[in-house]
C-alpha cells in the first residue's frame, strides 16, 4: 500500500488487525468499543515486520500514473537503438533541465533552539520571493555545461550577472520563467560549448515541457549541428532525470544555506535580484561535483543503459489505474477464501502468540489454543478482503484524448518534425479564425449601439478589425480611413451598408463582393496577392 502511495496511518492498522481478528473468529482482548487493536499489538508489529512511522512526500496523480512500466520500457528501448546507432560516449550525452530559486528560502535549515519552544523562526528577506530560472546541464562523465540564468525583468542590467558563475550565460523576461526564444539562445550557447557537429554528434535528454518539444526553430539548429534530442516520457521525470535525482535537491539545500549566511552576515539588509547570481554561484560550485553527475546517470540507469534499476515496487503506483484485460473467472463476489501458504500460517501463528502476550496471566489460559488445522486456515480472510487494494474504474477514452497524450520521442527525427509542423500550422489557423470572429462580435455590439445613440445624425466611419454588418444602415465615427483593395473605393464614402473583411496576412481591407466571399463566412480571408507570394 506505501508502493502505491495509498499507505496506512496507525489508525488504520490497528483498525485492520481488530477485523482480521474478529472475521476469522480469533480470540483477542482489543478494544470492542472502538473497534481498534492496542498500541502495544501495534508496536510489536512494526518491530517484527522492520516497519516505521514515516512522513510521506506528496506526489502528483499524474507522476503516479505517468511512471509505468510501459513507457519506461518504450524510453529504453528507444535509447537502446540510439546507442546501437551512435554508440555516443559520455562526454557526449547531456541531461538539461529548469530549476527555480527565489530571494527566499524555500525551506530554512534546522537550527537550534530550547527545548519546549512552541513557535521556532527563521529570518527571510520577504513573504515571498522572485524567481529567477535557472537551466542546468551535465553528462554522465561530469562535464557541467556553464548554466543560463533567466532574471524577471524586461531589461538587463550588468550588475545582475555579477558574481555568475564563469561562463554562464544571463538573459531576461518579464517572468521569468523559459519562453521558446529564450531556449533557442540556451541552445546556442550549448552548441557553442560542446563544440558538437553531424561529425562529432551529441544526445541530448530533457523533459517534455513546451519550450522543449514545440521549439522549431531548435529542432532545425539540433539536426544542422548532429544534436539528437530525446524526450522523456511525461511525468516520470523524478525518477528518470538524472538532473532530478542527484543535482536539484543538493542546490536547493546549498542555496538555502547561503541565503542563510548572507543575511545573518548582512542584518538589516534584504538579498533582492542583484544579489541572486553571486548566492546561486556559490550553490551551484558545491553542488555540480562529477560524483553528483556519474550517480545521476547511474541511479536512472541512462549510463551505463540499464532499465534493470527501476524494481517492480516502484511501479506499484501505476496499479491503481493501469488497464487489466477481462479474465474469465468461475469464482463468485462471495468466494472471501484466500489460499493459505506456508507464510501465512506462521503469520497467524504469530499473531496468536501476539494476542497471548497482550493478555494477562488469568486470561492466557482462555487464549492459549491449539495449531489451527490445514482446513480451519483454509477458511481464513486475508487482510486484502477486508480492505482491498485500490483499483480505479476502466475507463474507455476517445481516440482524441489518447493521441495528445505524450510519449518519449526522438524530438530530432523527421516524422515528429513534420507533425510538430503540421499541428502549430493547424493551431495558428484556428487562433487567427476565433481572433477574427470575436473581432467581428464586438464590431457588431459596437456598431449597433452607435446606431442607436446617433439617429438622424451624420457620422464618420470608423474603421476595426472585424468585418463590418451588410445591414448597417448608416456610417459611424472615424479617426482613420482605408481603401478597397480591389476596387479602390474609401471605406467612409461607403453609405450602402456593404461587408467589409480583412487580410490576415497584409492587414489590408477589401469589400466582401470585391474579395469574393459571404458575409456570414467566418473562415479567415487570405488576398490573392498574399497568395501569389
Amino acid at each position: 500500500m506505501e508502493a502505491m502511495l495509498y499507505g496506512l496511518t496507525t489508525r488504520s492498522i490497528r483498525s485492520l488487525a481488530y477485523q482480521i481478528a474478529v472475521r476469522n473468529n480469533i480470540v483477542h482482548h482489543f478494544n470492542n468499543e472502538t473497534k481498534l487493536a492496542g498500541w502495544h499489538w501495534l508496536h510489536s508489529f512494526l518491530k517484527r515486520n522492520n516497519l516505521s512511522l514515516r512522513s510521506p512526500e506528496a506526489t502528483s496523480a499524474a507522476r503516479a500514473q505517468g511512471f509505468n512500466r510501459e513507457a519506461v520500457g518504450s524510453f529504453f528501448d528507444i535509447l537502446k537503438s540510439l546507442q546501437e546507432k551512435h554508440n555516443f560516449p559520455p562526454s557526449r550525452i547531456f541531461n538539461v533541465d529548469e530549476t527555480g530559486i527565489t530571494t527566499v528560502q524555500s525551506r530554512p535549515s534546522k537550527i537550534i533552539a530550547a527545548r519546549g519552544r512552541k513557535q521556532v523562526g527563521s529570518l527571510t528577506s520577504a513573504e515571498r520571493g522572485e524567481l529567477t530560472t535557472v537551466v542546468i546541464c551535465m553528462s554522465p562523465s561530469g562535464i557541467f555545461v556553464p548554466p543560463m540564468l533567466i532574471f524577471p525583468r524586461v531589461r538587463m542590467k550588468p550588475q545582475f550577472a555579477d558574481g555568475t558563475p564563469p561562463g554562464s550565460l544571463s538573459v531576461c523576461h518579464k517572468s521569468g520563467w523559459m519562453q521558446l526564444e529564450l531556449f533557442e539562445k540556451w541552445f546556442d550557447h550549448f552548441v557553442h560549448h560542446t563544440q558538437t557537429s553531424k561529425s562529432n554528434p551529441v544526445l541530448l535528454i530533457l523533459d517534455g515541457h513546451k519550450t522543449h518539444t514545440q521549439n522549431i526553430a531548435t529542432i532545425e539548429k539540433a539536426r544542422q549541428n548532429g544534436v539528437t534530442i530525446l524526450c522523456l516520457p511525461p511525468h516520470t521525470s523524478h525518477r528518470m532525470q538524472p538532473l532530478d535525482v542527484s543535482f536539484m535537491g543538493p542546490l536547493t539545500t546549498f542555496y538555502t544555506q547561503e541565503v542563510e549566511i548572507w543575511l545573518r552576515n548582512h542584518p538589516g539588509r534584504r538579498i533582492t535580484i542583484n544579489e541572486v547570481g553571486s548566492l546561486f554561484a556559490k550553490a551551484y560550485l558545491r553542488g555540480s561535483t562529477p560524483l553528483n553527475a556519474i550517480n545521476g546517470f547511474k541511479k536512472t540507469g541512462l549510463y551505463p543503459l540499464d532499465h534493470t534499476v527501476f524494481t517492480e515496487d516502484m511501479y506499484a503506483a501505476a496499479l491503481p489505474t493501469s488497464y487489466d484485460p477481462p479474465q474469465n473467472n468461475d469464482s463468485t463476489e462471495n468466494d472471501a477464501v484466500a489460499a493459505v501458504s506456508p507464510e501465512m500460517e506462521d503469520a497467524m501463528e504469530q499473531i496468536q502468540r501476539d494476542f497471548v502476550r497482550e493478555s494477562t496471566p488469568d486470561e492466557q489460559i482462555i487464549t492459549q489454543v491449539e495449531k489451527p488445522s490445514t482446513s480451519s486456515m483454509c477458511n481464513l480472510i486475508s487482510p486484502e478482503t477486508i480492505a482491498p487494494y485500490p483499483k480505479a474504474k476502466n475507463v474507455k477514452l476517445s481516440k482524441k484524448k489518447v493521441s495528445r497524450k505524450g510519449k518519449a520521442a526522438i524530438l530530432t527525427s523527421t516524422p515528429y518534425k513534420e507533425e510538430l509542423e503540421k499541428s502549430l500550422v493547424q493551431k495558428n489557423r484556428k487562433n487567427n479564425a476565433d481572433k477574427m470572429k470575436t473581432n467581428r462580435i464586438t464590431f457588431k455590439n459596437k456598431n449597433a449601439a452607435n446606431n442607436s445613440s446617433s439617429k438622424g445624425k451624420k457620422q464618420e466611419s470608423n474603421v476595426t478589425k472585424a468585418r463590418v454588418s451588410r445591414t448597417q444602415s448608416s456610417s459611424s465615427e472615424s479617426d482613420v480611413d482605408v481603401e478597397c483593395l480591389f476596387c479602390g473605393n474609401n471605406y467612409s464614402k461607403d453609405h450602402c451598408g456593404e461587408g467589409w473583411i480583412m487580410c490576415c496576412r497584409c492587414g489590408k481591407w477589401a469589400h466582401d463582393e470585391c474579395a469574393g466571399v459571404e458575409s456570414d463566412d467566418d473562415d479567415e480571408f487570405t488576398c490573392d496577392i498574399c497568395l501569389q507570394k
